[in-house]
């Protein structure tokens, strides 16, 4: 009987012991598992953090870059830029070409002009090519000083020739508010004339200010800031 009891009495302790060994084994086990997620969402909260910290850092470089940009193009004038200034060389080469400017320029009648231009004028209205584009090309020589007579200019219209002011029309988005007109004024030698900041007088010539190339023409008859009789297809 007490062999029995005994046995009995060993019995219980080892499923005790297992059952308890067992349940800590359970128990460490989740504990290593709670301890893994526990780590592994650390992680991923880290990583969002760093992909939203390089989100903001990406988000405030472009909004920078925007600024700058911004200013920048606040900063820049309408007109006598490299670019433009580059581009009206274009103009006076397509001009030689035709022979509307140079020594060996062609010529029309003279006919009585006012301010800012001449006080006798010569007026060609025709195309151009540039860059592969062809474009409208108006070109009026201003001849001076006052008094001139029409008999001097057509005599010696080299003494006389003060400046040659131009338009070409570009390409679509230049300057849509302005029907795309390329302004200029060269003087004789081909030069570009300066304003009294000494800004080229290349581009969308005084854009945006009362008086000038642009604010003179947009008064003009027919929509197309051209005083000249003509239509352009």
């Amino acid at each position: 009987m007490k062999t029995l009891t005994w046995i009995i009495i060993v019995l219980v302790l080892a499923i005790g012991g297992y059952t308890y060994y067992s349940n800590r084994q359970a128990q460490e086990a989740a504990r290593q598992k709670a301890v893994k997620l526990a780590e592994a969402q650390k992680a991923a909260a880290a990583k969002a953090a760093a992909v939203k910290a390089a989100a903001a850092k990406a988000a405030r470089k472009a909004a920078d870059a925007a600024a700058a940009a911004k200013k920048a193009a606040a900063m820049t004038p309408p007109f006598g830029t490299k670019g433009d200034v580059a581009f009206a060389g274009k103009v006076w080469a397509a001009m030689l070409a035709q022979r509307l400017a140079g020594k060996n320029q062609i010529h029309s009648a003279p006919y009585k002009g006012t301010e800012p231009h001449g006080m006798m004028l010569e007026l060609f209205i025709t195309k151009a090519t540039i860059d592969g584009r062809t474009g409208d090309l108006i070109v009026k020589r201003n001849f001076g000083p006052a008094g001139v007579t029409k008999e001097e200019v057509t005599n010696n219209p080299d003494k006389h020739l003060g400046a040659i002011t131009v338009m070409f029309r570009r390409e679509a988005g230049f300057d849509p508010e302005d029907k795309n007109w390329f302004w200029s004024k060269f003087l004789p030698d081909g030069s570009l004339d300066k304003n009294g900041k000494g800004m080229s007088l290349a581009g969308k010539v005084a854009k945006g200010a009362d008086v000038g190339c642009i604010s003179c023409h947009a008064a003009a008859d027919g929509g197309d800031m051209v005083y000249s009789p003509v239509v352009f297809n």
